[in-house]
């Protein structure tokens, strides 16, 4: 019964993770996949490797590549969804016993 509740627990910290970094816009302050943190970070790298320009091939790429690491993201979210929130459960122990 503890397995089940440890892979429930990583499943949300997970999928709070996946919205928080790939869905939400801290420059708008709203839910938006083209400003989110990881999508600057992606264009950032991409521009940053073409000195500043983004082209529409860039730009496409920057696309792929950020639904490429938003599935990635999903799979690994599954596959290790018991070892996030073991963690998540050991990291608040270890906190409130320090309280």
């Amino acid at each position: 019964m503890e397995k089940k509740k440890e892979r429930i627990i990583g499943l949300v910290i997970g999928l709070i993770g996946l919205i928080f970094l790939f869905h939400f816009s801290l420059e708008y302050r709203e839910f938006r996949t083209e400003y989110s943190i990881v999508d600057k970070i992606i264009e950032g790298i991409l521009s940053f490797f073409n000195n500043g320009r983004m082209s529409s091939k860039l730009l496409d790429i920057a696309y792929y590549l950020f639904w490429f690491i938003h599935w990635s993201y999903i799979l690994f979210v599954w596959f290790y969804r018991a070892c996030i929130g073991h963690w998540a459960i050991k990291s608040v122990r270890v906190f409130y016993k320090k309280i």
